[in-house]
């Protein structure tokens, strides 16, 4: 998942010199933070040397410490779910494939106004349902509309999705966006999907959602059930999967809780964020210098000085994720049981 939250948390500069006003964007100096690539402790504070090691074929030096904090971003997400890997003990395994049989002997003849299938997660906080492709198997060729509730909303559908239908014959559409189903919510005691075809005037196929006494990988994640009702209420149903054959991914997303949490261990978690995209995109900045071309004062001395500053920021950097992996509580996710391995705890410069 995409966390936009890290977005504002460190700005480019909060030097305010006449001398680099050109192509600099009007929020280079807003930081939720306070925290700025350009610091002198954990930045790189030569404004100039950025500039002398800017490639004006990439545009200007605004440009690549704007670059820099994107990638820093991107790589803090990356890292950091590595460290968790390492840290922490996964309790899901992910799946990928299809939810319901695509195996059919006879058609279902069912009265209610809604049919389809039922989706009860196991209330697993991070655990994410993704479908791709709705597959109908029934006995027309025709087109079906294909509704997702959920039972926080009943009323608005939050995909309604055409499906060319091939009789009796399984027929997949391919939704044109994805649609993410979190399978925990905060405020909803008893989340369920509803995924459903209205008041219809077919058949559907009698494929069933499970075969041969196997429980497939997705009911670690989730229960189903073939749905047949007049409304969206009924938490009942068989099992049978009234011709719906879901193409999905479940998984549990790992930092799905870092745009929730406000403090752990007495620290600020945006701050603790923020300094950590703060060192890795100065080492990225102090990369570009270094590898830079021009030759300059910037460029040509005190190279192992700059050697030395992003090898000393990296290492703070790397402490900062370490740090996160080995101290979110475990209450923040269902996503990871205890501990891998019994060890001191990393301290936070």
């Amino acid at each position: 998942m995409a966390l936009d939250c890290l977005d504002g948390l460190v700005g480019l500069s909060d030097r305010d010199c006449p001398c680099f006003t050109a192509d600099r964007p009007a929020s280079y100096n807003s930081s939720e933070t306070g925290y700025f690539i350009t610091d002198p402790e954990y930045g790189f504070p030569l404004l100039e040397g950025a500039f002398a090691g800017a490639n004006c074929d990439d545009g200007s030096v605004w440009d690549m410490l704007d670059k820099a904090r994107t990638k820093a971003s991107r790589d803090f997400q990356d890292d950091l779910q590595a460290a968790l890997y390492t840290e922490r003990q996964t309790r899901f395994s992910v799946f990928s494939g299809l939810i319901g049989k695509d195996i059919s002997s006879s058609t279902r003849t069912l009265n209610g106004t809604y049919q389809g299938l039922l989706i009860t997660p196991n209330v697993v906080k991070g655990g994410v349902l993704k479908v791709t492709k709705i597959g109908l198997d029934i006995d027309q060729t025709t087109t079906v509309t294909v509704k997702i509730y959920s039972s926080k909303d009943t009323t608005s559908p939050i995909v309604s999705m055409p499906c060319a239908t091939v009789a009796n014959k399984l027929t997949f559409t391919t939704l044109p966006i994805p649609v993410s189903l979190p399978l925990y919510d905060e405020l909803t005691s008893e989340l369920r999907y509803y995924i459903v075809y209205e008041s219809p005037t077919f058949n559907p196929r009698n494929n069933k959602l499970t075969c041969c006494g196997r429980r497939p990988g997705w009911m670690q994640y989730m229960k189903a059930a073939g749905y047949n009702s007049n409304g969206l209420t009924g938490e009942t149903g068989d099992t049978f999967s009234n011709g719906i054959v879901l193409q999905a991914h479940l998984s549990c997303d790992q930092l799905a809780w870092v745009c929730d949490m406000d403090e752990v261990e007495g620290y600020n978690v945006k701050s603790v964020i923020g300094r950590a995209i703060q060192m890795k995109a100065a080492v990225k900045v102090i990369s570009q210098v270094l590898r830079s071309a021009s030759i300059n004062i910037f460029t040509m001395s005190n190279r192992e000085s700059l050697y030395g500053q992003k090898k000393s920021l990296q290492k703070a950097y790397e402490n900062q994720i370490l740090w996160l992996a080995q101290n979110i509580p475990a209450s923040v996710s269902d996503c990871f049981q205890c501990d891998k391995n019994i060890r001191r705890k990393s301290i936070l410069i």
